[in-house]
């Protein structure tokens, strides 16, 4: 069986305290290599990703994410591309692929019929067991995984908050896969107020007081 080449890609910002180093270390059981933007950090977080080997860090001098969040994962994109990818995962500092994508990772990349593979996101909300089910916080597709086709002319949407994670015209069908991650954004209540004022900072309209929600319909992860 051909072995695909697949970068990692992630966006970091003072990820030092948080989820870096797990994330990396699990990374690394699947990638070939990961490519870091580090969006101006002034805690250890540059350090925390060079201690990794197969992290190929770029850093950005002033921060540039909270600006245009659409750009910096453009930007991130086109780095990653550099490291001459079959397949690239793109990938937030505070998600997990679920531990069955390290047995099965030279299946799923040697697929032929698709050139984007989504993957159920999970949130998990007050502990690292329970995931929330209620209302848009049930787990939901993201296009994770894409084919690289060399000589394509990407493209991005301009979105400041909320950006998609690949480019918007990639080539080929999305297969929606049953492939499950974990994304531990929103496990600390602290966590989850800081980005409450983060979200509202940047869109007025107050769209997010769910982040504040008392009574989440939670469910237990099964492996």
């Amino acid at each position: 069986m051909t072995r695909h080449r697949l970068v990692g890609a992630l966006v970091v910002r003072n990820e030092a305290p948080h989820y870096l180093r797990p994330v990396l270390e699990h990374m690394s059981l699947y990638c070939d290599a990961i490519v870091v933007l580090d969006d101006a950090s002034d805690d250890e977080t540059p350090d925390v990703c060079a201690s990794f080997p197969k992290v190929i860090l770029h850093r950005n001098p002033a921060p540039a994410y909270l600006g245009n969040e659409a750009r910096v994962r453009f930007q991130l994109w086109n780095l990653a591309l550099l490291a001459e990818p079959d397949w690239v995962l793109s990938q937030d500092a505070n998600e997990l692929l679920e531990g069955r994508f390290v047995r099965e990772r030279d299946d799923w990349l040697g697929i032929t019929d698709c050139d984007v593979i989504a993957v159920r996101l999970h949130h998990f909300w007050d502990d690292f067991e329970h995931y929330r089910v209620d209302g848009e916080w049930a787990p939901q597709y993201k296009r994770m995984l894409v084919r690289v086709r060399p000589g394509f002319p990407y493209e991005w949407d301009d979105c400041p908050l909320h950006s998609e994670r690949l480019p918007r015209n990639v080539p080929g069908p999305v297969l929606w896969s049953g492939l499950r991650a974990k994304h531990f954004g929103y496990v600390r209540r602290e966590d989850r107020l800081r980005k409450y004022r983060r979200y509202v900072l940047h869109d007025p309209e107050d769209r997010y007081g769910h982040l504040l929600d008392e009574d989440a319909r939670l469910e237990r992860w099964v492996d």
